[in-house]
């Protein structure tokens, strides 16, 4: 399991900071964020992020921000699918992060593609940035502005009409691939749903019949994803309709649902895997469905 898990957030501001994140030699990530909407904002600042697997994993759209934070012991230090700036981080060595083309004389943690490192804390105590101390070798600069790594897309979702029947949502979804196969692949669910009562935790969802969940990862948001551990391929030429469901059927409710549900679909790698593909997909069920499906009663809020 992740030290912390954020995943889904339709909007909002999100920060981790002045945490403790000691793996113990996990194969799990110390934090792990992934589809996060361009409406999202995520700050990471002043923790300790040490022994996993992979120290921070960040797959998705939302603003991030990766600052004064101690990243050691990891057998990755941070790893992201866009270009994100996590500069004035220390990465326990200090000449700086790992990495093959931009600091490969780096002794701290390795980041990948997309991570924007330069200038670094050469300390622990974050009071010295690498740019003043001088002499940390021969570094390349990566700007905010270069993708570095991100692919050409290549594969396309389009949503089909959207039902509401007895209290289970449908959500038809063509998927067209016109590139390579795409390995290690994960569907991600988010689902807004305001009106369901807190002791509601978890939701049952299907892609093409096969049962995954949804969980309740804050207010109103229901996250899960499909494909997980090792992920799924999508082969070189693949057109079809992926078909989701989510039963709502039977829900206890704290009032009417009368604003539309936001659902979030995202395509992603699974944890771990380089990110070869990345889309995503929003859908609005209008509030004339609601009424159609919902089968629980209404519960008082407490």
């Amino acid at each position: 399991m992740p030290g912390v898990w954020i995943a889904g957030a339709p909007t909002g501001d999100w920060t981790v900071a002045n945490n403790y994140f000691d793996g113990g030699n996990n194969e799990s990530r110390g934090i792990d964020a992934w589809v996060l909407p361009e409406t999202s904002n995520l700050n990471i600042s002043e923790n300790v992020v040490t022994g996993w697997k992979l120290g921070i994993a960040y797959w998705g759209y939302a603003s991030i921000e990766v600052k004064s934070n101690l990243i050691y012991g990891n057998q990755v230090g941070l790893q992201s699918d866009i270009v994100i700036d996590a500069t004035l981080n220390y990465w326990g060595h200090e000449s700086g992060p790992y990495h093959e083309s931009y600091n490969p004389l780096g002794q701290g943690n390795s980041v990948s593609n997309n991570v924007v490192f330069d200038p670094w804390y050469i300390d622990e105590d974050c009071a010295t940035p690498s740019d003043e101390a001088g002499g940390q070798g021969n570094v390349g600069t990566m700007g905010m502005g270069e993708a570095i790594g991100t692919p050409e897309t290549s594969i396309s979702m389009t949503a089909g009409d959207v039902a509401f029947d007895e209290g289970i949502i449908t959500l038809p979804v063509e998927i067209v691939n016109n590139g390579a196969a795409f390995e290690g692949a994960v569907y991600g669910i988010s689902l807004n749903l305001p009106g369901v009562a807190e002791n509601v935790t978890a939701l049952s969802a299907s892609c093409n019949g096969e049962a995954f969940e949804l969980t309740r990862s804050g207010g109103d948001t229901f996250t899960g994803c499909f494909g997980l551990p090792g992920g799924f391929t999508i082969d070189e030429g693949y057109a079809g309709t992926v078909i989701f469901t989510i039963d709502l059927s039977g829900l206890p409710l704290t009032g009417d649902l009368t604003a539309a549900i936001d659902a979030w679909i995202g395509l992603l790698s699974a944890p771990g895997n380089p990110v070869v593909q990345v889309e995503q997909l929003q859908l609005i069920i209008p509030a004339s469905l609601e009424e159609e499906g919902m089968g629980g009663g209404t519960e008082e809020a407490a």
